[in-house]
């Protein structure tokens, strides 16, 4: 039982034996059909891996199912067979925190914090100046 646990764990690792074509920890996009707003971005809380999206009759849920964990994996002790988190209360937290930020009280403060963001100590994020080089070095050749 032990060597079967070691083997799963290993296959479900990241580039398991140096293999790209392994199964990775992390889901990985598919083709939908269904537009999900917080697809890749919403994380389980006891096992921190991606949550899925599942669509039901009545509204979007995010879940997270235990039969996927691997057998003996820690987070399984206390994981419950599967969590469930509604779309639409996300969505309601997000547009009222964002409401907020944009809210004309604290639209100084906003965009203070956004165009600080945007620039480095120095002045120039090191992503801008290299694709300045990169748009130099092209426009020379």
């Amino acid at each position: 039982m032990k060597e079967f646990t070691r083997a799963q764990l290993k296959r479900k690792a990241k580039s398991a034996g140096g293999l790209h074509t392994a199964r990775k920890t992390e889901r990985s996009a598919r083709r939908t059909k269904r537009p999900y707003l917080f697809r890749g971005r919403v994380r389980c809380g006891v096992c921190s891996r991606k949550m899925e999206a599942s669509p039901r009759a009545h509204a979007m849920y995010y879940r997270c199912p235990a039969r996927t964990l691997a057998p003996g994996s820690p987070a399984l002790a206390d994981h419950p067979p599967a969590v469930y988190l509604r779309e639409d209360v996300i969505r309601d937290a997000v547009n009222g925190w964002i409401g907020q930020l944009f809210n004309p009280g604290h639209l100084d403060r906003t965009v203070s914090a956004l165009l600080a963001s945007q620039q480095a100590p120095g002045g120039q994020s090191e992503a801008s100046e290299k694709a300045r080089r990169r748009l130099a070095d092209a426009e020379t050749r």
